[in-house]
């Protein structure tokens, strides 16, 4: 991680994408509660909907509207160990890492978790936490929701996105008439498109039969005149 982007991170608060953690987590040694912990945070932030790369800073202090407090610390974990931790235990492989980064006199331990498509749950129960939960960051918390729930979700983003949607456009519209025999291009006002969500475009020639009808101008009877 650049100098500035953490700097950047040390002066926001706490939100679905950024998290700070006093103390390092527990996990060499440690029982599966403790180290379910770690395996949470993990997950919570690879299914995060923040469309953005989460981050938690392990060894800072967050500071509300001020730049975050470095508090530091020598034991760090091991990406590799850290690695095949999580991902024996996902469904499926989450992309992040784990780096120790040097600031103002002490190190850093930050885990990155890039924004990527999909959700992330456990194959089997482990700790404190139980398969096929989709865990997830909300704000500066955690919170879960089955399989069942993206379900509906699901179903009720599509009802929303199929729903038929009137779209309106506005041409001026020209068309020949006839005045003593010669052609012209005369202006007849405005036409409506009127489109949804599942038709296609109109032609020009659609879009012209909300037009009035060209007007007719009457030759003149010379032979009257005369």
């Amino acid at each position: 991680m650049k100098a500035e982007q953490l700097e950047q991170l040390l002066h926001e608060d706490e939100c679905t994408y950024l998290d700070f953690k006093r103390a390092q987590y527990p996990f060499a040694g440690e029982i599966d509660e403790v180290k379910s912990e770690l395996l949470k945070d993990v997950l919570a932030f690879a299914n995060a909907e923040s469309g953005r790369d989460g981050f938690i800073l392990i060894g800072a202090q967050e500071n509300r509207g001020g730049r975050s407090r470095l508090l530091g610390f020598a034991s760090h974990l091991n990406d590799h160990d850290l690695q095949q931790f999580v991902n024996s235990k996902t469904q499926r492989p989450i992309r992040f890492s784990y780096e120790v980064v040097p600031c103002d006199g002490v190190s850093l331990g930050v885990i990155s978790v890039p924004s990527q498509e999909g959700y992330f749950y456990l194959k089997n129960n482990f700790g404190r936490l139980c398969r096929n939960i989709i865990y997830y960051r909300l704000g500066s918390s955690t919170a879960e929701k089955s399989p069942d729930e993206l379900l509906r979700r699901g179903q009720e983003t599509a009802t929303i996105e199929d729903a038929p949607r009137l779209q309106l456009e506005f041409a001026h519209i020209k068309r020949p008439s006839l005045i003593w025999g010669s052609s012209v291009t005369e202006p007849l006002g405005t036409g409506t498109k009127v489109t949804t969500r599942c038709s296609a475009d109109m032609t020009d020639d659609e879009i012209s039969r909300f037009a009035a009808p060209p007007p007719q101008y009457p030759c003149p009877d010379y032979r009257e005149i005369l």
